[in-house]
């Protein structure tokens, strides 16, 4: 998934005007709707979490997500380093669609490669 129509992506950046300070997240669909799942983490300001009540109730065939989308209210497009370990330890290929008040980015996950942290971890022993 390389784009988004104007009316998607209207539609993501007022959520990510109304949902402020807070992240909203959910799911975009193959059939191009849009479904929301509520922030159930502690810190919603912070991160996200999706609800697992609402999986369970507003997902039916996981087959039909297209891509995962949440907002940042800082106005970052960046994947932060929550975004990134669930991106890789998915285990799914969805794009990864991060939207703020004024634009909308687009991540695809096997575009990223995971680094290799061991020189740090030396250090911490």
């Amino acid at each position: 998934m390389n784009s988004l129509g104007e009316l998607q992506r209207e539609w993501l950046q007022r959520r990510a005007f109304q949902a402020a300070p807070e992240e909203a997240c959910g799911f975009l669909l193959a059939d191009g709707k849009f479904v929301e799942i509520r922030n159930s983490h502690p810190y919603p300001y912070k991160a996200f979490c999706m609800s697992e009540l609402d999986l369970n109730s507003k997902i039916k065939n996981p087959n039909d997500i297209k891509a995962i989308w949440h907002t940042h209210p800082s106005g970052s497009l960046e994947p932060s380093g929550a975004d990134m370990d669930f991106m890789f330890s998915s285990g799914v290929n969805w794009s990864y669609i991060i939207a703020t008040k004024s634009d909308i980015r687009i991540w695809a996950p096997n575009s990223f490669t995971p680094q290799d942290d061991s020189f740090w971890k030396a250090f911490s022993q």
